[in-house]
């Protein structure tokens, strides 16, 4: 039996074993991301023009007056304006270079520069709330899966992806995309083809996913001596350490992060994206659904359209059977039955499902 998973955020939100020490710190979710980014930024002291998100203090800047809050670039009060939200800023900074500022070069257009500094300062932000040893209700999880298994993960993070290579269940190979090198505890080494017993197919990218715009190499950072370690070079990616093996590129000079931005207009350019999405699309015998932490919202229009593609192709049954792993599935059950009109449908309390 085949077992098709479907992570959303949900599933990050209650990881507990965080070692920042920045205070009160939680994974963000959408409508918390700029107030767990002001912790760090303040903690840090990150809110002027040498810190390490680039273009911080203008994007501060743009935020105040944007939101009535002033001209600071510093003052960081705005991110706890309860009228911000990650999907909504980082919509307005794309539509606004595609539309407002589609006529001027590339260099001028400063909304551009601002979903640039929107996406470090994600990666930022991630990399420190989730910083901490392999997420033990992630290893539940993986426990449970079978050699054959896919998971569809739309998190950026790595909790899913630290718990299957701790269970030995998850190879360089099973991410599907191509990658050259490999980042494994202080050294490039190209990367083993080895077989994965679990597909893990990350349709909005990963904070682990490095391209190099300068030559084109695919890099991947993983499986350090420490997974806190990991984490920081992630967050920092560190410019003595992390440079392209073949043309030595770096952070801010060729070297970029391949995630899809949580935008309502969301970019699939990038070709390993697009391939991820039509490998996914390709999939066939899938037994069984279980949805984890997905809220299926109405601004998750292109899984609506893979799911309903692959239905009436045939790729997957009316009637498989769903599972839903959700505290308030009943919105996410209706939007997969509008879809999987035939399936049974069931659902669980994550305290169930994960109990350890």
């Amino acid at each position: 039996m085949v077992v098709l998973y479907i992570i959303g955020a949900g599933s990050s939100r209650n990881y507990d074993k965080c070692v920042s020490p920045v205070p009160d710190l939680k994974p963000p979710i959408n409508r918390d991301f700029f107030k767990m980014a002001k912790k760090i930024i303040d903690y840090y002291d990150m809110s002027h023009m040498y810190g390490p998100v680039d273009n911080l203090d203008h994007l501060m800047g743009e935020l105040n007056r944007l939101y009535g809050h002033g001209q600071s670039q510093s003052d960081t009060t705005v991110l706890d304006d309860d009228r911000l939200n990650l999907e909504a800023v980082m919509t307005h900074f794309y539509l606004k270079s595609g539309i407002l500022d589609a006529d001027l070069p590339q260099a001028l257009r400063a909304s551009s520069l601002r979903t640039q500094t929107l996406n470090e300062l994600l990666a930022y932000t991630l990399a420190e709330s989730l910083m901490g040893p392999v997420c033990t209700k992630h290893i539940v999880l993986s426990e449970r899966m079978e050699k054959g298994d896919v998971v569809w993960n739309f998190n950026y993070d790595l909790l899913m992806d630290n718990a299957l290579y701790a269970t030995k269940k998850l190879t360089d190979s099973g991410y599907v995309i191509r990658v050259d090198y490999t980042f494994v505890n202080g050294n490039w080494e190209k990367t083993r083809d080895d077989p994965s017993d679990v597909t893990l197919l990350k349709l909005h990218g990963s904070l682990n996913w490095l391209k190099c715009a300068n030559c084109g190499l695919m890099l991947l950072l993983r499986n350090m001596k420490s997974v806190p370690a990991l984490w920081t070079v992630i967050r920092d990616l560190p410019m003595e350490t992390i440079q392209c093996p073949k043309c030595s590129s770096v952070k801010r000079v060729g070297l970029q992060r391949i995630i899809v931005p949580p935008s309502l207009v969301k970019s699939y350019g990038e070709l390993q994206i697009r391939y991820l999405w039509k490998y996914a699309y390709s999939l066939t015998d899938i037994d069984r659904l279980v949805v984890i932490g997905f809220r299926f919202s109405e601004q998750d229009p292109e899984l609506e359209m893979l799911l309903r593609t692959m239905v009436q192709k045939g790729h997957i049954a009316a009637d498989v059977p769903i599972h839903i792993v959700n505290p308030r599935p009943k919105v996410v059950e209706k939007r997969f039955h509008s879809i999987f009109y035939r399936s049974e449908i069931t659902n669980e309390p994550p305290g169930s499902f994960f109990r350890e």
